[in-house]
């Protein structure tokens, strides 16, 4: 790495997060605003990257540190950015969960919260926002909440959340909302009547279509994911801008 221009401290914040990878190290300091997390939100959506790393370095990410002496010349440079002789770095730290799984492409979601968090992180990772749709949202607040910061803390992606405004015998109140909304990045808000007869599935729009996803329960880890997927769609027959902007904010 050449970085003669970067104060000390944003020197030794890159090496942390990249080690000594040239590449990244160029990406993240030509922004004036470093944000290592818009890096690694990238990487984690490109499953080409995260596949092309597990078939050419395998042995190196688990063993946690490139060998010069026993790695390939492929596999050092499918690791760079990864690893350093000395050990992981924090951008392996972060894509960890994803390429950990025996697929990057493997559509069942996880039952490890950890994992969990991981996968949700990775169908945002790279949408300045998305519009999380299910209309059983808001059943547990505490464990939706305490998901979402955990996400949060992974991606500047901004996340919307669409939810009914009743379960079962009871109504969601405006104390509860207000706790997912003191969140930052996350605003909550409640479907209209007309919407919530018609919203079936449960749906993460990033834009130009998105995945449909298992149920806010499984997500957040409070039930076996089972045979729950998460399937990409290009589209979903429905405007999820336009029923936002009706959508009912506490």
């Amino acid at each position: 790495m050449q970085l003669e221009d970067i104060e000390a401290d944003g020197e030794s914040t890159i090496h942390e997060w990249f080690g000594e990878s040239a590449l990244l190290a160029e990406q993240a300091s030509s922004s004036e605003n470093f944000e290592p997390i818009a890096i690694a939100d990238r990487f984690e959506q490109d499953l080409s990257y995260i596949d092309d790393v597990q078939k050419a370095a395998s042995t190196a990410i688990v063993r946690g540190y490139v060998d010069r002496e026993r790695d390939s010349f492929a596999a050092r440079c499918a690791a760079y950015g990864l690893l350093t002789e000395q050990g992981t770095t924090k951008l392996h730290d972060r894509l960890k969960p994803a390429l950990a799984e025996n697929s990057a492409n493997d559509p069942r979601w996880p039952g490890d919260w950890e994992a969990s968090i991981a996968r949700f992180s990775q169908l945002v990772a790279g949408a300045h926002e998305v519009i999380w749709s299910d209309r059983y949202m808001y059943r547990d607040i505490q464990s939706l909440r305490a998901f979402l910061k955990k996400v949060t803390e992974r991606t500047t992606c901004s996340i919307r959340l669409l939810g009914g405004q009743t379960l079962s015998d009871r109504s969601i109140s405006v104390a509860e909302m207000l706790l997912i909304n003191s969140l930052a990045f996350v605003e909550a808000r409640w479907m209209t009547d007309a919407d919530y007869r018609t919203l079936h599935d449960r749906h993460l729009d990033t834009g130009a279509g998105g995945w449909v996803v298992p149920q806010v329960h499984v997500i957040v880890g409070k039930q076996d994911p089972g045979s729950a997927v998460a399937a990409p769609t290009a589209s979903f027959g429905v405007d999820y801008s336009a029923v936002w902007r009706r959508s009912l904010k506490p």
